[in-house]
């Protein structure tokens, strides 16, 4: 176990010695740092780094943890990972979007002894953090019925869709049975009829359904993708415009007691978090959340994202939770795919959520 830091010469690919002080590249039990002037760009699968203290990876003021545009690849981090103030965490932007040919993972909370919400992804507020995936429509129709047991639907819109993919089809069982969706992985697809096969449904499906695809080619998600021992995200944003855009990325199997995403601090700033046509989705736990605002968060803008809470045990959280005073938030075209228990929205704390607006979402199964 040692302590790692890139090269200060201005870093390079993770898997090379040369981008590292030292000459060898950090393994499974070596925390990292990455220093000011340097990019490091993860290049390859099976990255582990961190020794499974309280911060694995440090992103220090003026680096930058770079996703190859090229290479598929995946982190795996033992401890938090910690972007402070200055530092960068890049895995995608606006006009260099990590093209669908690779996929880039970051997982989280690993440990040799793993627990709920033991190590967390925190964006201090002054550090950067971006995330725009490849195109895929996120919210779509179904079109045509389809009955218990069905191996195929024709959708309205599969723009960006792969085999592999999670899909969310509502429930629209006349009854209010808010547990009647289905949650499938695409087989095959076929572009052309906008037709895609999976295993057989347990529940049938009206006509214009609203179904969700909740896959990305980046997903930030937890170690273990079972029910328990998932990690969280913490965003403390600074009164920057353009520090933070998070768009076509997916969020699976984060928050137990914690929020999925705790999103914190700002300012008085309009546009200072763009949060777009993404999916958030299997938090676990009795009063997980899958998105929490904190005080003081004007000028974000929730637009075309995917939330699904299946978990039957997650009585006590919410969708969306507004805690303390949190402004000026808006949150348009979302859709809201189920909830057995528990709410979509929630509002506490002081003064909860302030002027916080709902356009055009669909609120399924709640």
């Amino acid at each position: 176990m040692a302590t790692i830091s890139s090269n200060g010469t201005g870093g390079g690919v993770a898997s090379a010695g040369a981008s590292w002080a030292g000459g060898v590249a950090p393994v499974d039990g070596d925390k990292v740092n990455i220093v000011s002037g340097d990019t490091i760009t993860l290049d390859t699968t099976g990255i582990q780094w961190g020794d499974d203290t309280t911060t694995g990876v440090n992103i220090k003021s003026g680096g930058i943890l770079k996703a190859s545009r090229t290479a598929t690849h995946d982190l795996r981090v033992k401890g938090s990972l910690i972007v402070e103030s200055g530092g960068t965490l890049d895995t995608g932007k606006s006009g260099d979007a990590i093209p669908s040919t690779v996929i880039s993972t970051i997982k989280l909370n690993h440990s040799a002894s793993i627990l709920n919400d033991k190590y967390t992804l925190s964006i201090n507020s002054g550090g950067k953090w971006y995330s725009y995936g490849s195109n895929r429509t996120r919210n779509t129709l179904l079109n045509g019925a389809i009955t218990v047991g069905a191996t195929s639907a024709v959708l309205d819109d599969v723009t960006g869709w792969v085999v592999g993919d999670e899909v969310v089809f509502s429930s629209t069982d006349s009854s209010l049975n808010n547990n009647r969706y289905d949650k499938r992985t695409i087989s095959t697809i076929n572009t052309g009829t906008k037709t895609i096969t999976f295993t057989a449904t347990t529940y049938a499906h009206a006509d214009r359904c609203e179904v969700g695809n909740l896959s990305s080619n980046v997903t930030y998600t937890s170690a273990t993708t079972g029910a328990t021992k998932q990690g969280y995200i913490v965003h403390d944003i600074s009164n920057t415009i353009g520090n933070h855009e998070i768009q076509y990325t997916s969020f699976a199997y984060l928050g137990q007691s914690n929020g999925s995403l705790q999103i914190r601090a700002g300012g008085l700033t309009s546009n200072l978090l763009i949060w777009k046509n993404n999916a958030i989705y299997e938090s676990s736990g009795p009063s997980a959340t899958l998105i929490t605002f904190y005080a003081s968060l004007p000028g974000v803008n929730l637009e075309n994202n995917a939330f699904f809470s299946p978990n039957a045990s997650n009585n006590s959280g919410s969708d969306i939770f507004f805690y303390g005073g949190s402004y000026l938030i808006s949150v348009t075209s979302c859709v809201f795919y189920g909830r057995p228990s528990g709410n979509n929205i929630g509002s506490g704390g002081s003064q909860g959520g302030v002027s916080v607006s709902f356009y055009s979402c669909k609120f399924l199964g709640a």
